[in-house]
């Protein structure tokens, strides 16, 4: 059994800023959370709209400057092949496809869907 998503997301974003995540303001957290989502998603071969990932994460760009501070990193592209390498490394035969991560201040929670359910959903929408 795979361990949880969310689990998953709070060791990865505790690892990339050196335990200081949930010290950094809630955009901050948000564009991280929105970071490792499109990193996760990223290496699977599906039709997803990474573009609203793109506009979700430059509505959290004014929290950039803690973000990078707290993960040593320069740009977004940085942390997202930071995330990349870390998925790659630890999941990488995870095919579950994250819908949404959330941090409600103690806590991430993840909401998911097995890729092959994320796939039949996709052909019958555009089957529609």
């Amino acid at each position: 059994m795979e361990p949880a998503l969310s689990k998953i997301a709070n060791f990865a974003l505790d690892k990339i800023t050196s335990g200081q995540f949930t010290n950094l303001p809630k955009l901050a957290i948000t564009g991280l959370l929105n970071d490792f989502q499109y990193s996760w998603l990223r290496r699977f071969k599906i039709p997803y709209k990474f573009e609203m990932l793109d506009f979700a994460r430059n509505m959290c760009n004014g929290q950039n400057k803690a973000v990078f501070k707290a993960t040593l990193c320069k740009s977004v592209e940085n942390i997202r092949n930071k995330f990349s390498a870390y998925i790659k490394k630890r999941h990488k035969t995870d095919d579950r496809v994250i819908l949404s991560l959330t941090f409600d201040g103690k806590k991430i929670n993840a909401e998911w869907i097995e890729i092959k359910k994320y796939l039949e959903s996709k052909k019958t929408d555009a089957d529609s």
